[in-house]
This record gives C-alpha cells, structure tokens and sequence, in this order.
C-alpha cells in the first residue's frame, strides 16, 4: 500500500510539471522541492532501509504532499509563502552532518528532530490530515536546541 501511495505521489509530481510547462508557470525549483520532499519522506530504497515501525505515519505524509502538489498549482504564491517556514529548519538538517561521530543519543535525537520536521510540514501544507504530535516553529527550535545539546556534548 506505501509503496502503491509513493508512485501516485510520483505521477502527480510528473503530472504537475507537465501541466505547469503547458501553462508556461513551470518552477524547477518547485518541481526540485517536490521531489526532496518525496525523497524525504519514502526514498525509492525504502524497502531495503526502513524499518518496519518508521513506515507508520509515512502514509499521511506522502498523502500531505499531494495536497501540497494540487494547491500549488492553483495558489504558488501561497505555496511559496508557507514554503518559506520550513527554510530555517530544514537548513538545520544540514548542520547535523558536522557532528562528528554522534553517540546514539544523538542518532536518536536527530531522528525526533526530522519526524517533528515531517509533522510540521503536514501542519503547513496539509493542516486537515492532523499530526502524531503537537508541533510549531518554536518547538522545532527546542527540540534542535537539545540536538545540539545532546551530539555537542561529546564532542
């Protein structure tokens, strides 16, 4: 059933481009974000490197990014806007490759931070399908704070 939902997430990707180049409003850097995002939540291994128990909310998040897909296409600007809220946490991703050699607290912790980061995009884009947790901006910036905490201190 995920890997069914992933290739109809997929199409309506491919779709969309398509229709956007027709309708001279193509953005490769919305198309790009798409595809991230598409890889982010299910990478096309996932069978191979998921476990079991990390497929649980998979499904409404793929199901939040095809909301995002469709009401892109009839309102990028808002897209565009909302899309802006997630540049400075996803930006902390990035950071998490400078820790060097994370303890499992760590690994842990920076795990938490990217399935909180996968909620809130569900709380931007897709508001109605709900989240697992409760999740804002400011949370998201707790909960890096003890990222930090927790992988510096070894370091």
């Amino acid at each position: 059933e995920t890997l069914r939902q992933r290739r109809m997430v997929k199409m309506k990707i491919s779709e969309w481009a398509v229709r956007a180049r027709n309708n001279k409003n193509y953005q490769e850097s919305r198309h790009n974000a798409f595809r991230q995002a598409l890889e982010e939540i299910l990478p096309e291994d996932f069978l191979q490197s998921l476990q079991g128990g990390r497929l649980r909310h998979k499904a409404r998040y793929l199901q939040a990014l095809a909301l995002r897909i469709e009401r892109a296409e009839h309102g990028p600007l808002k897209d565009d806007k909302k899309a802006e809220r997630l540049l400075a946490p996803v930006a902390r991703l990035q950071q998490m490759t400078h820790f060097n050699n994370p303890t499992l607290p760590c690994l842990i912790c920076q795990q938490e931070y990217r399935e909180l980061l996968a909620e809130f995009r569900v709380s931007i884009f897709a508001p109605e399908l709900g989240t697992a947790q409760p999740v804002s901006e400011q949370r998201l910036l707790h909960k890096w704070q003890e990222v930090e905490s927790v992988c510096r201190r070894v370091e």
